[in-house]
């Protein structure tokens, strides 16, 4: 992923307990197109069924008002597995790859790292 810029970008952090959506516009939240939803990989009756799932998030963000062509950065355990069927409705999703800065090298990380590396980052701005 790239640097932060202006405009609606979507993310859909899938967990295992529950699935989380967020709208930022020109770097704001927007709380009224975002939620979490009561259902993640270990609560569904098949967590094997990521379609199933996919389909679970692609309807509950419609009731968001997402549109299909809003940039959409997925991250969480299953990732990789679930972002071809989330594109299949949302031609702009992509995985959110978190990199560190570790001395004169940068570390790729799984998507599971995405809210901890960017946490990071909001704590090392805020007071570093």
């Amino acid at each position: 992923m790239g640097t932060t810029k202006d405009g609606v970008i979507r993310t859909i952090d899938i967990g295992s307990g529950t699935v989380n959506a967020a709208t930022i516009v020109d770097k704001r939240h927007i709380n009224n197109a975002s939620t979490t939803f009561n259902f993640g990989v270990e609560t569904v009756a098949n967590k094997n069924d990521i379609q199933k799932i996919a389909r679970g998030i692609i309807r509950n963000t419609t009731k968001l008002k997402w549109d299909k062509k809003d940039k959409i950065l997925i991250c969480g355990g299953i990732t990789e597995g679930i972002t071809p069927y989330i594109i299949e409705h949302y031609n702009n999703a992509e995985i959110i790859n978190p990199t560190i800065h570790r001395g004169n090298g940068v570390t790729t990380l799984h998507p599971v790292f995405a809210n901890a590396v960017g946490f990071y980052a909001i704590a090392k701005g805020a007071f570093g």
